[in-house]
């Protein structure tokens, strides 16, 4: 499992002539890291003098965000895989040259790709509640960490139009572009609120 590789491994093949991992599971990787760096933060809020004397609503809107965004972290972590194993799929059935076989692993590999953007976004749009309580001194990873996923977001619709648009059903093509790039608008939209928030 590429997961389970180091990270000085998993750079080595991305640096080759293999085919996998490429675009979309380090989208996937880069997600997993802006999920990861905002859940930092969180880390190092939980003993400053601001998250102590915050209200008991406060605190739990705050843990819940942060284990929100843990639990779509994971959702990344297994997108760096299931990314690169669904284009394996499509290489295979454009050998066996079987058309139902190569639009079932093309709609299969827009929709990872679609999950990938779907799991960065609900992230995404989770960090704006870590802001009030945020330990100010490392607000900056928590831009960083939205910067990340956005980035993934938009990384991995290249891997939802590549495969959409070879779909024959124009419904499917359709609705993968235009969900897609709703993902995207809407990332962009909490990566500005997070920008705003901090910067005043």
């Amino acid at each position: 499992m590429l997961k389970d590789l180091s990270l000085e491994e998993y750079l080595e093949i991305v640096d080759s002539d293999a085919p996998t991992p490429g675009g979309g599971s380090v989208g996937a990787l880069v997600g997993a890291l802006g999920a990861a760096l905002s859940r930092m933060l969180a880390h190092l809020s939980l003993n400053k003098k601001k998250f102590i004397e915050a209200t008991q609503e406060q605190k739990e809107m705050f843990v819940t965000a942060a284990n929100d965004i843990k639990h779509y972290k994971e959702m990344l972590i297994d997108g760096i895989d299931g990314d690169a194993l669904s284009y394996q799929c499509v290489v295979t059935a454009y050998k066996i040259k079987d058309e139902f076989e190569i639009q079932r692993a093309l709609k299969t590999s827009a929709f990872i790709a679609l999950d990938i953007q779907k799991n960065a976004l609900s992230a995404l749009s989770r960090l704006i509640e870590l802001v009030p309580l945020g330990n100010k001194n490392v607000l900056s990873d928590l831009v960083a960490g939205a910067i990340l996923l956005q980035s993934c977001i938009e990384i991995s619709f290249l891997n939802v139009q590549a495969n959409a648009k070879l779909l024959i059903d124009e419904v499917d093509r359709h609705e993968f572009i235009i969900e897609g790039q709703r993902c995207i608008d809407e990332g962009k939209v909490f990566k500005e609120a997070i920008l705003n928030a901090i910067n005043g």
